[in-house]
């Protein structure tokens, strides 16, 4: 029997925990952004024991960005962000990802299909970004 990962809001005792697993994961993020990402409304941020993901609310569609940490609990943050974009009547959670992301697979396992690719640049380097869209459930 193993135990599920459990996904709860993001609070403000736990901006260390985030902004930790952001920066493994190469992204460094101001405090004060951290902050505003959970108080801001209309916009927050996932947790589990070793992953985490930020989402901004758009009209319909509830957007991620920085998913970082343990890919095998994703699965709990993407549907706690479902739950969120159904409270908010969102019709769609949305995530872009680089087309060479190693988590691009998994993400696409969790019911999100591939919407569009444009050519941006990341890191000082041109990269092709997948956006990929999950009908809220």
């Amino acid at each position: 029997m193993s135990i599920q990962p459990v996904a709860r809001a993001i609070s403000d005792a736990d901006l260390p925990f985030l902004g930790a697993l952001l920066a493994r994961a190469g992204l460094e993020v101001s405090a004060a952004s951290l902050r505003y990402r959970i108080t801001a409304g209309r916009s927050g941020a996932i947790r589990t024991d070793g992953s985490a993901v930020c989402w901004a609310l758009d009209g319909g569609a509830l957007h991620l960005y920085d998913l970082v940490g343990c890919t095998s609990e994703f699965a709990a943050l993407i549907e706690f962000a479902d739950a969120i974009g159904r409270d908010a009547f969102a019709a769609v959670v949305t995530i872009v990802m680089p087309s060479d992301d190693p988590f691009l697979a998994l993400i696409e396992e969790l019911r999100f299909r591939r919407d569009e690719t444009e050519t941006d640049v990341l890191r000082n380097k041109p990269v092709s970004l997948v956006r990929l869209v999950r009908e809220v459930a």
